[in-house]
């Protein structure tokens, strides 16, 4: 006999998904447990018994958005050049942001958020160092590799790419969607690569 699926566990996934909507629209500080329990189709007691508090559900959220892995570290791991490497995780980006579309507002909501909640910072700010530290090790094998240019600093290389990546982001959420957000990475991750690439009479 198949086991019986975990109803809490769909449940909890249920509320999180009716807080998403309901901090898009109206951000972490106006919304309300009662606004959330409404979307959500609960009664607040239900509610409160798998979220204590309207911060239990935002440190919810915040794991669940932050804690994505874009698996560099595999691809370290991997043949190919590092350009190769570089597209291919446009590639899972991008994926990512299509399937978290419903996602990004609250997660702009959270870059807000640092400024002011340790927690957050803390939590938002790991995330991005580690992203960093990965990053810089993909740029550092392509330097070893002399597939790019040995004056390269790392770090500022990797919060490069970093900043490509979330300034798309930014902008097609501002536009509503309008443009490939795939395709507009990719070019700009294309000419950035050629920028960092080694020239053949480099030494």
């Amino acid at each position: 006999m198949a086991p019986r699926p975990d109803v809490s566990v769909q449940r909890t996934q249920e509320v999180l998904e009716a807080a998403i909507k309901v901090f898009a629209r109206m951000g972490f500080h106006k919304a309300r447990m009662d606004d959330i329990a409404q979307e959500a189709s609960v009664s607040k007691g239900v509610l409160y018994f798998y979220f204590k508090s309207k911060d239990a559900i935002i440190e919810a959220l915040l794991k669940q958005i932050f804690s994505r892995s874009l698996h560099i570290q595999e691809l370290l791991q991997t043949e190919g050049s590092v350009r190769d490497h570089l597209l291919d995780l446009t590639d899972t980006f991008g994926h990512e942001v299509q399937m978290m579309k419903l996602l990004l507002p609250v997660a702009f909501e959270f870059y807000s958020l640092a400024g002011r909640n340790k927690t957050v910072n803390e939590f938002v700010g790991n995330y991005y160092r580690e992203l960093i530290n990965s990053l810089g090790k993909l740029i550092e094998q392509g330097i070893t590799r002399g597939e790019l240019r040995s004056d390269l600093d790392t770090t500022q290389t990797a919060r490069t790419i970093i900043s490509i990546f979330e300034g798309m982001t930014l902008l097609w959420i501002l536009e509503k969607g309008k443009f490939d957000w795939l395709d507009n990475a990719k070019n700009s991750i294309t000419q950035f690569i050629r920028g960092i690439e080694r020239c053949p009479y480099q030494t």
